[in-house]
């Protein structure tokens, strides 16, 4: 399976498929890994409930972000509708402010916040909010995990590398088994 993925990654990236080098692994291929990742949590199902609800963060007047939003709901919402069981429910959440976050993010009950390329945003803003709900944050920016965000995608030698924050992933509720450790970077 996994080679599946390699393989993909080398076609589309071959084709010049990437948002550009702030994500270096295509939104088609982000989708597929992170539900795997997300199966690895110990905490999913108790944080989530009976649904799962995926906010996809993005920023209306930066193109980057409008694409890569529009490109994972687009992608994720026919083919990949639950994770462990549970339902998938995806919102696409404009950001604005830290008020109107915080409305989206509880108005929705966000278990997972997607961040997508975004410009002149606090991270430690949007983090104190994710750990403060128990909000798993993922991107497909690696930097952003050295910002604060839980998890990210990479590329290494080719194949997609995933990055992890261990501070992050604790303080937001997650619980990854060892096995998923073991297979990424972890920053601590």
């Amino acid at each position: 399976m996994k080679y599946f993925f390699y393989i993909l990654v080398i076609i589309l990236l071959s084709r010049g498929f990437s948002f550009t080098q702030e994500m270096p692994v295509p939104v088609e291929i982000q989708i597929p890994l992170f539900k795997k990742i997300l199966t690895f949590d110990r905490n999913l199902k108790t944080r989530a409930g009976n649904e799962i609800s995926i906010g996809i963060l993005f920023q209306k007047g930066f193109k980057l972000s409008s694409d890569v939003k529009n490109a994972f709901v687009t992608t994720a919402s026919p083919t990949h509708d639950s994770i462990v069981g549970l339902t998938v429910h995806i919102v696409a959440l404009e950001y604005s402010d830290e008020t109107n976050l915080k409305s989206n993010l509880l108005k929705h009950t966000i278990d997972i916040l997607y961040i997508t390329p975004m410009r002149a945003i606090d991270f430690k803003m949007v983090t104190q909010l994710t750990q403060a709900h128990k909000i798993l944050t993922i991107t497909g920016v690696p930097q952003y995990v050295e910002n604060g965000i839980s998890v990210g995608l990479d590329i290494k030698a080719e194949k997609p590398q995933i990055i992890i924050n261990l501070q992050s992933i604790k303080a937001e509720g997650a619980d990854f088994s060892s096995k998923l450790l073991n297979l990424a970077k972890v920053i601590k």
